[in-house]
């Protein structure tokens, strides 16, 4: 029998139950940390379609989750793109941040019905994964040594920072995504963003980070996502 795509998302983010240690950690009674990298490309599809889109469905299952386990978990949301933004581009930190009884909030920013709503992905939204590794690292509730912490990857691609062109204005790594002669994703740029993905999640894990890669939809790069949960401490063994 399958699920459907929103009921595997719930399935994966509920597994998060992280108040018991991995195997290799010292025992933590604290709350642990969860922040939520949440693609919101425009690949994502618009809110509140029907049937629903993948936005819609990932929408479902974080709040889901976070209303299900904000006792034990403190929640924190970062989106990307940057809701108001175009291309690759970030705001100047997560849309909430990481504490207790976030559910609400939440809810509020990423709803159709929630009073904060931010009106959902468009079609100048394009994929700055790498970016929000990036400004993760710049949480200061993920270092908080009285706390476990981890990420939570919720995407539907891979980094893309083309046709918005990440080297005119919104780059990591000074180099367009592009191709330069079409609006396609150069293979070898594709290539270095996804080694550097990988880099990053390592780096994190390395500190004590990990993180969970939650990938849904046909555009998904499978193998990159398993290397990343792989970096990450977290791939499912076989």
């Amino acid at each position: 029998m399958k699920k459907s795509s929103v009921q595997w998302l719930i399935a994966a983010l509920c597994l998060l139950w992280v108040d018991v240690a991995f195997a290799d950690e010292t025992p933590n009674c604290s709350n642990p940390n969860i922040l939520v990298l949440f693609d919101v490309s425009g690949s994502m599809g618009a809110a509140n379609k029907t049937p629903a889109s993948k936005y819609d469905q990932a929408t479902s299952a974080v709040v889901s989750a976070t209303q299900a386990n904000e006792q034990e978990i403190n929640f924190g949301l970062l989106m990307f793109p940057s809701p108001n933004g175009k291309g690759c581009q970030m705001a100047d930190g997560p849309q909430v941040n990481i504490g207790a009884q976030k559910s609400q909030a939440i809810y509020d920013i990423l709803h159709p019905d929630g009073v904060d709503f931010w009106g959902g992905p468009k079609a100048w939204h394009d994929t700055p994964m790498v970016q929000a590794f990036d400004q993760a690292k710049g949480v200061t509730a993920l270092f908080d040594p009285a706390h476990r912490s981890y990420l939570v990857l919720i995407t539907d691609g891979v980094q893309d920072c083309c046709p918005w062109h990440d080297g005119k204005n919104f780059d990591y790594d000074n180099d367009s995504d592009c191709d330069g002669e079409t609006l396609a994703l150069d293979p070898t740029e594709a290539a270095e963003n996804k080694q550097d993905l990988i880099d990053r999640v390592s780096a994190l894990a390395n500190v004590g980070i990990r993180t969970f890669v939650v990938g849904f939809g046909e555009k998904v790069d499978v193998d990159s996502l398993n290397k990343m949960a792989k970096a990450g401490g977290t791939l499912k063994s076989a």
